[in-house]
């Protein structure tokens, strides 16, 4: 096979990637074939690290470039949230198995891949960059990490976390999480009132439905994406 001029030149690839990782289009339109990118990645010195995406080494991925790629197949508009989200703010480190959560516009379709997870919503907030990258602010972080929370003890101590550090008040996330995404958030919601010192355990919410949900945001979430709209809910 003949070599073109990339193949010599791996400065002009990593110039054209982004942490290590680059766009299949990107490639081609540097003259790299279908063929040799196949070749390359079945057993070579690259991988695909996810759909449209290559790794330009074939040993395992850093945390950083498993965040790049994610918000590299989440397409412009997007944001990274959740735990991913939370680490970039500073606040732990997700496992290297764990899945990252990418916040998009309604508009766009992507599907859950790989360790990527997908939440289209209406409610997108403004972006703040991390590393390079979009991310979602720390407390819709904060709060869609949350709402994966089963367990209410880790939900408080997660949220703790946050809170004592001075970034965020408890208050304030109420309010999020009765603007944001109704689905999930019992747990947090307990947490935050147990934060509270238990100020409003008296009142406790009513349970979230599609139906009684009306100034909350409903979600559900489905293969192979899912979408947060006000009052409505909707799949694709």
């Amino acid at each position: 096979m003949k070599r073109g001029g990339w193949a010599d030149d791996d400065y002009a690839l990593r110039q054209k990637s982004k942490n290590g990782v680059i766009r299949t289009s990107v490639l081609k339109a540097m003259g790299v074939g279908a063929k040799t990118i196949v070749d390359r990645t079945s057993g070579g010195p690259w991988q695909r690290i996810l759909p449209g995406l290559i790794l330009l080494h074939n040993g395992q991925p850093s945390r950083q470039q498993r965040d790049t790629a994610a918000s590299m197949y989440g397409g412009d508009g997007s944001m990274l949230s959740g735990r991913a989200g939370l680490a970039l703010h500073g606040f732990g480190a997700p496992k290297s198995s764990a899945d990252i959560l990418v916040l998009i516009p309604p508009v766009r379709h992507r599907k859950d891949v790989s360790f990527v997870v997908t939440e289209r919503t209406e409610r997108m907030p403004a972006a703040t960059t991390k590393m390079g990258l979009p991310v979602a602010p720390i407390d819709r972080c904060l709060l869609d990490a949350a709402r994966r929370i089963r367990d209410r003890r880790a939900c408080i101590a997660l949220i703790a976390e946050v809170v004592q550090r001075g970034v965020v008040d408890v208050s304030s996330l109420l309010t999020e999480l009765d603007d944001g995404c109704g689905r999930g958030s019992a747990v947090p919601r307990r947490a935050l009132y147990e934060l509270l010192g238990g100020a409003h355990s008296t009142a406790p919410r009513p349970r979230w439905t599609p139906r009684n949900c009306s100034s909350a945001v409903a979600c559900h979430r489905a293969r192979p994406t899912s979408i947060c709209t006000p009052r409505a809910v909707y799949s694709s």
